[in-house]
């Protein structure tokens, strides 16, 4: 969110009381429900923690890590 607020910010930075703000009148759409399980991960203060959310995994060298089960799969 706060990336999202520094975005905005800097977009509408340029806008003067005599330069109305275009896009004023659209509401912010809701969270979406996947990132909302980044931003939970990020605000978790265990030690040991484990994000498998959105992206590709690596193993400690940087590799592409693969999950065994879906090694199996293929």
């Amino acid at each position: 969110m706060e990336r999202l607020s520094k975005l905005n910010n800097h977009v509408f930075a340029s806008a003067t009381a005599s330069e109305p703000n275009q896009f004023g009148h659209i509401a912010q759409a809701p969270a979406d429900p996947i990132l909302q399980l980044t931003t939970q991960f990020k605000a978790d203060k265990f030690e040991k923690k484990v994000n498998l959310g959105v992206g590709a995994y690596r193993d400690d060298n940087g590799k592409p890590f693969v999950f065994p089960i879906v090694r199996k799969v293929e």
